[in-house]
């Protein structure tokens, strides 16, 4: 996923990288997975994360922290979207589709 000057990767080896376009290098690596990461969403200064275990985590990019954790219960997450201040997640195998609201990079999150 690219966003303004920079590239966002996702991997099998459950990390992240983010990429600067012009350079082609690596600027940071984001890790604190456990699945493989399978969907990634890029908004403003955040970078939202999708895995196969279940988990979809909120990660500055200033500061590659990681903001907030979501475990889902019974799907692996297989797309995400974030529009203005909604997250939305396609869920595959029970063919579930989950919405949130994103309040804020504060590990919050409005079920």
């Amino acid at each position: 996923k690219s966003s303004g000057e920079m590239l966002v990767s996702g991997s099998t080896d459950k990390s992240i990288k983010i990429w600067d376009v012009e350079s082609g290098g690596c600027t940071r690596t984001l890790q604190g997975h456990e699945g493989e990461v399978r969907c990634l969403d890029v908004v403003g200064g955040m970078v939202i994360s999708g895995t196969s275990d279940r988990v979809i985590k909120v990660w500055s990019v200033d500061d590659g922290e990681c903001c907030c954790t979501v475990a889902m219960k019974s799907c692996d997450g297989e797309t995400i979207q974030v529009r203005r201040d909604v997250m939305v997640t396609a869920l595959n195998g029970d063919r579930v589709l989950g919405v949130w609201g994103l309040v804020s990079c504060l590990g919050k999150f409005s079920l």
